[in-house]
């Protein structure tokens, strides 16, 4: 019996106000609204920790109620795949973007319900994912006499120390 399936016989009865994970998806949009200030608030208080990739990953997640390991095929689809087309995806092992470039239509059309629309929707987001990972090319580093800001590099003088009135102001700004 596949997923789909069984979320279908558990929900024919109805449930909870919003469907029968109507609870389940309150309890996730409110963890979305406070998780990125929580996450911000602690970059801020223990500095040198980077929580902004692994925050994205967990909110995509949530969002979607998908597995780990469809979280960067996940950010080309989103919601053009449901649920259950993730779990395929990652039981046929093909949340990877070598693998699924790999894969033939026949078998990505096995994997999504014989659905030739998902096939064409997941092919274009494999276009997506590809130029992002041909567009990262690392930036050279900034010299450390200078910081980057939204009008560009800045040269700073030789006695700049960061202060903890400006990173009250940072964090006050990004909430």
């Amino acid at each position: 019996m596949s997923m789909a399936e069984i979320e279908n016989a558990v929900g024919q009865f109805g449930g909870a106000f919003g469907g029968s994970a109507g609870p389940i998806r309150a309890v996730t949009s409110r963890t979305c609204d406070v998780l990125p200030m929580i996450a911000r608030a602690a970059e801020l208080l223990h500095p040198g920790i980077e929580l902004q990739e692994g925050t994205s990953q967990l909110l995509l997640r949530l969002d979607l109620g998908i597995p780990g390991q469809a979280v960067d095929i996940a950010r080309y689809l989103e919601r053009d795949f449901d649920r259950a087309d993730y779990r395929r995806l990652c039981e046929a092992r093909l949340t990877e973007h070598d693998a699924i470039a790999a894969a033939d239509d026949d078998a990505l059309l096995g994997v999504l319900a014989n659905d030739i629309r998902k096939v064409a929707i997941l092919r274009k987001a494999m276009g997506l994912w590809r130029a992002a990972r041909l567009a990262r090319v690392p930036a050279a580093p900034l010299p450390i006499s200078t910081i980057g800001t939204a009008y560009g590099a800045v040269k700073l003088p030789k006695n700049y120390s960061p202060c903890k009135r400006s990173r009250k102001l940072e964090f006050i700004a990004a909430v």
